[in-house]
Formats: C-alpha cells, structure tokens, sequence
C-alpha cells in the first residue's frame, strides 16, 4: 500500500511517500480502506526529533494520523458489530501505525459507524479532538446552567466544546483573538467572547482559585457552577 511517514524522527521535511505491505487485522481489529484522515499535535509529537514523555517510542518506519474514516475491507478474530462494507470513523491506536495510508489497521473497540449526514472529511476531523472535548466536559460534571470557559473557542477542540456546552445546557463563555475566530465561537453558541490577546482572562478568576476545576490544557480551563460562584463582572 501507499503511505506518507518517517523513516526518521525531525521536521516535516522527514515525511516522505512509503510502500508497505498491506496490513492485516488481529483479533478485534477492522481494516479500513482510508478515505480521510486529519492531522493532530499527536503527529506533530510522534515525528520529534526530541525524546522524552511528549513522545511515544514506535517503530520506524512509521506512519502517522490518528484519525480515520473510511470504508471497512477486513475483519479479524472477534469483531461484533461490523463488517466489510461498513462505512466507519475512529482512531488508530497511538502506539501503532496511523491513518495517512491507504490501509489502516484499528481496534473495532475505538471505531464507530459513520453517520450518513457526515462526509468522511468531516468524520476524520471528529475523534481525537471530539473525544477531547467530551472527556472535558464529562470530567468537569457541571450542570445544566453551569458556565464554561472555553479557552481557544475556535481550536480543533474549542469549537467542539462549544457545541457539546450548548448540547448540555451549559453557558459558554469563550476566548478568541481574532475576527474570524469571535464570529465563529458565536454562531457556534458562545454567550459571550474574551479577547485573549488584549484581556487578561487569568484576572477574572482572581480570589476563585479554590474553585478552579482544571481538565485539559487547551481547552475549558475554569468550569464553575453559576448558582454557587458570584457572576464575574461584566458578564
């Protein structure tokens, strides 16, 4: 099969075509013929020429993208649920080889069917950063009526965040610096936008950090219950 990776950790310059054997799936796995896949910070990590915890140690050659949607073309041992023809979108594992292939191997644990109102270009863009923003939000547990800021509101995450806090009930207050960027977080639901280049967000939580409940570092940095917190003027 045809392949874009690394036969050595450094910059972009590394990526190179490759032609590996066409993988086959173990137990539980599906093989998916590619149709999209999307790029993340994890690849960006995976091909540094740094080593350290930021990067996971794999096998070289490697081929990287972390999301996938396609069509699936193989199943292996003890795959429930799927079969060849299904149209699915998920993620390769990240200690494995990745999606900017023709062929990608996945753990039928980790995929879903696509649904039919998303294209495959849309679906690749959604597991990585879409299960990110969830598990955010899940960890928080915050309340219909809560108010969530959203830092980067119009990131690969952010912009997810803003829909699953407007799908939850939740008040959404969110940080963008650019035109662009404010427009989107407010047709996506935000109630109200900071301008992170000019205001200090940091300041409008001073004398709460008891009550400051972190999740992940890009996105939804201070959840709080606005039954219990007084409003942080002038929002």
């Amino acid at each position: 099969m045809k392949a874009i990776g690394i036969h050595r950790h450094g910059d972009a310059s590394q990526l190179v075509p490759l032609e590996l054997p066409d993988p086959a799936p173990g137990p539980h796995q599906v093989r998916v013929r590619v149709i999209a896949s999307s790029i993340n910070p994890a690849d960006v990590r995976a091909r540094s020429p740094s080593p350290g915890p930021r990067r996971i140690e794999r096998q070289l050659p490697l081929v990287l993208g972390y999301d996938v949607s396609g069509v699936v073309d193989a199943v292996g041992p003890g795959v429930e649920g799927f079969a060849v023809g299904d149209e699915v979108f998920g993620s390769p594992s990240l200690f494995g080889q990745g999606a900017n292939a023709e062929l990608a191997v996945v753990d039928s644990r980790t995929i879903a069917r696509k649904p039919p109102a998303l294209s495959h270009e849309e679906a690749a863009c959604l597991s990585l950063a879409g299960v990110t923003a969830w598990e955010c939000l899940a960890r928080a547990q915050p309340a219909a009526g809560a108010t969530a800021l959203i830092t980067a509101g119009a990131g690969g995450v952010g912009h997810l965040m803003l829909q699953l806090a407007r799908h939850l009930g939740l008040r959404a207050v969110a940080t963008a610096s650019r035109p662009a960027s404010t427009a989107l977080c407010r047709e996506l639901g935000a109630a109200v936008v900071l301008d992170h280049a000019t205001q200090d967000v940091g300041q409008a939580s001073a004398g709460r950090a008891s009550r400051r409940r972190s999740t992940t570092p890009a996105a939804a940095r201070w959840i709080r219950r606005s039954t219990r917190w007084p409003r942080w003027a002038p929002w």
